[in-house]
């Protein structure tokens, strides 16, 4: 009867073990298929609700970098043809500033550096991707289109200078624009000289040759007078760190006097010749040295440097000289007053030629006339774009 009883028990228990096992796996299958419902029903959920749209203040600001005042900018329509054959050439940053334009554009002499499209026909221009279709679809209907853009006003007339600062005959006095815009540096060299900050040079494609030249004078920057290097170097930086944008006033020469004194100051050196004491026991060196030189000991025998033998001569030679060829030496002078101007980048190369033209003889008459040809070639100048 024990073993009936015990027997019977450890069956019940088994019995009681899998029928919980079978309720703890019911529970986990529905527990799973509840959670794949509820993962389906968000999903719905987000399929359905609308993409929220970018804040206006997280979207990219177009236009110039700083809030640039309506006097400092000019608004210029372009007319234009882009034809098939044409090349586009031209790239703009997300902003819509143009940042390059290729030689061979067809737009290349009515686009400028850092204007801002705003326009093409009627129809207002509000992203980079926009632009470029719009150009794509005047190229292929070939018909003419007028170019809105907005153009900063690099230059204008100075009408104030700060106090104790008079106007000088031979001078004109201006009001310069220095403005960020994708891709540049400052690319501006400055020294002083008396009490005066001059501009020694400028890079192409920078932010201070839009609207300085070589041998301008930095009178102030916004307002502020400037003196030293250091002062103006300073002001500078910050005023673009913080505004984007800043106004100089400039003093540049006009007349030949004037252009000749920018020149000088250009040319002088200010540092010191270093001309550093010596030691004190240098002169003692230097006698000791000359004794031992006067007793002989430091002669050595030295070997010759002539040729033992003669050789025979030989007509091969390694520099060989043309019958007809003209000794041409070059001079450069970095700071030459004729190219104190604003010169096109494109056009240096013909500004040279007629610069640099000579009378050379023919050919033809060449061995009775052989004159040593002297070309000065002028340093490259501070170009205007």
């Amino acid at each position: 009867m024990q073993k009936e009883c015990q027997v019977s028990r450890s069956s019940s228990s088994s019995r009681r073990c899998k029928r919980k096992n079978r309720e703890t796996s019911l529970r986990k299958a529905v527990n799973r298929v509840k959670g794949q419902q509820n993962l389906i029903e968000s999903q719905n959920k987000n399929a359905r609700r609308p993409k929220a749209e970018k804040p206006r203040e997280a979207q990219t600001k177009l236009g110039f970098a700083g809030n640039l005042s309506s006097d400092l900018t000019t608004e210029i329509r372009i007319p234009a043809i882009f034809k098939r054959q044409f090349k586009f050439g031209v790239i703009v940053s997300k902003s819509l500033l143009v940042v390059k334009i290729d030689d061979d554009s067809f737009l290349q002499g009515k686009l400028r550096l850092c204007d801002f499209i705003m326009k093409i026909g009627d129809r207002d221009i509000m992203s980079k991707a926009e632009f470029y279709v719009q150009m794509r679809n005047m190229r292929r209907s070939e018909e003419e289109f007028t170019l809105t853009v907005q153009r900063p006003r690099w230059n204008r007339v100075a009408d104030y200078l700060p106090n104790g600062y008079d106007r000088v005959p031979g001078y004109s006095y201006i009001k310069a624009l220095l403005l960020q815009y994708p891709g540049a540096a400052l690319g501006m060299n400055i020294k002083s000289y008396n009490s005066k900050v001059y501009i020694t040079h400028t890079e192409q494609l920078s932010i201070a040759v839009q609207s300085c030249l070589m041998g301008d004078c930095i009178v102030a920057v916004e307002g502020t007078p400037i003196t030293t290097v250091a002062c103006c170097n300073a002001l500078i930086i910050s005023y673009l760190s913080i505004k984007k944008f800043t106004v100089l006033t400039l003093e540049r020469p006009v007349d030949d006097q004037a252009v000749q004194v920018v020149r000088c100051a250009l040319l002088a050196e200010k540092k010191p010749e270093i001309n550093a004491r010596m030691a004190a026991d240098t002169t003692e060196i230097g006698l000791q040295e000359a004794e031992k030189v006067r007793q002989r000991k430091y002669v050595k025998k030295l070997r010759s440097i002539y040729r033992p033998h003669q050789r025979k001569s030989s007509d091969k030679r390694h520099v060989q000289m043309a019958e007809l060829s003209l000794y041409t030496p070059i001079t450069c002078d970095p700071y030459n007053p004729i190219l104190m101007k604003a010169v096109p980048p494109k056009r240096m190369d013909v500004f040279y030629a007629n610069l640099g033209k000579r009378d050379i003889p023919s050919t033809s008459n060449i061995n009775s006339y052989k004159p040593l040809l002297q070309i000065t070639q002028p340093a490259n100048s501070l170009q205007k774009m």
